[in-house]
């Protein structure tokens, strides 16, 4: 039997050697989105933002409702002021300013001991001076036994150098 099969494919070539017509299966486009659906939709895409992003905090506090991003390498403006190297009078305080600010802000106050400080300063922001512009900054030496608490005295600290960093 297997030669009979043999011989028929050697006597009918083109019956060997016919193919099988596949006919796809109509494809429904009902239910694909239209041009005018697609381009709705890409216009709700954000695009990236060609102008210098505005600082984390503003005057008027209202979110920004336009459709950009920030791209990876952009960098908001600094809303934060210091000023370096202030140092306090004979009384041991410092008036100090900064460009305005949107709402007053707390103060990080860095003090610098030298060598010849026998204690740490301890500096603050007076209350009632801190403002959208500026702050008065009061400075203390403390002077107990030991510095261990003893028979605790403070005394205003002057010549104390301090850096102020403002954030709204």
């Amino acid at each position: 039997m297997r030669h009979l099969i043999y011989a028929l494919a050697l006597a009918l070539p083109g019956a060997a050697h016919a193919q099988l017509a596949v006919v796809p299966k109509p494809v429904d486009t009902s239910t694909l989105a239209t041009k005018s659906e697609v381009t709705a939709i890409a216009a709700q895409i954000p695009q990236p933002a060609t102008t210098i992003p505005s600082p984390d905090m503003t005057t008027t506090g209202v979110a920004d409702p336009s459709l950009v991003f920030r791209p990876i390498g952009a960098q908001a403006p600094r809303i934060t002021r210091s000023v370096k190297q202030a140092v306090t009078g004979s009384n041991g305080t410092a008036t100090i300013t900064w460009a305005a600010m949107p709402t007053v802000p707390a103060l990080d106050i860095t003090e610098y001991v030298t060598s010849a400080d026998q204690a740490v300063p301890q500096c603050y922001g007076v209350i009632g001076t801190v403002t959208t512009t500026g702050a008065t900054i009061k400075c203390y030496i403390d002077q107990s036994i030991g510095g261990l608490g003893l028979f605790p005295r403070k005394v205003a600290g002057a010549g104390i150098v301090f850096d102020v960093i403002a954030v709204p």
